[in-house]
């Protein structure tokens, strides 16, 4: 009778769970265009990413997420990792956060890839943009990002996300 009383509760409280939508993987593809400040000049590059954010209540989320960078006419990339708060608000009254405009702060790691030697640096970014419900729990996921790496450029690195996707549950 125990079991059966834990498997319903367990049931239950799942359920209650995922209708609250609590949970969001964000998941982006080369659809990306980064220019990234090198000094003296600007270069291209394609970018995926994926994340996890957690809802602490329908205005703040919590989480982390990494990218991969591929710099357009160079064999090196780059990698970023980094923990974030997002800062969500509905449009109107009864939006959740499947459709709602969204500032995004995150710090972390930015490190190259096939370049000897290899280094990493802290680097902070801070984005906007606007989720739009494509499905009852996909959202379409735009966003603008402009990136810092205080010891490694001398000006901001820029990414428009024009294929972002958030799955929330």
């Amino acid at each position: 009778m125990k079991k059966i009383f834990l498997v319903t509760l367990l049931i239950i409280s799942t359920m209650t769970f995922s209708a609250e939508k609590r949970h969001m993987i964000l998941a982006g593809s080369a659809g990306s265009l980064s220019y990234f400040d090198f000094g003296t000049e600007y270069k291209s590059a394609t970018s995926a990413m994926s994340g996890y954010y957690y809802s602490l209540n329908s205005t703040f989320q919590v989480g982390a997420q990494g990218s991969l960078y591929l710099f357009d006419g160079l064999s090196e990339g780059a990698y970023s990792v980094s923990p974030g708060l997002i800062i969500n608000h509905p449009l109107k009254q009864g939006d959740t956060l499947s459709n709602a405009l969204f500032l995004q702060i995150n710090l972390g790691e930015q490190g190259t890839i096939g370049v000897h030697p290899s280094s990493s640096h802290f680097y902070y970014s801070f984005g906007f943009g606007k989720r739009f419900e494509i499905f009852p729990n996909v959202s379409y996921t735009p966003n603008l990002s402009i990136m810092k790496i205080p010891a490694f450029t001398t000006g901001p690195s820029y990414t428009f996300k024009f294929l972002e996707f958030a799955v929330l549950f």
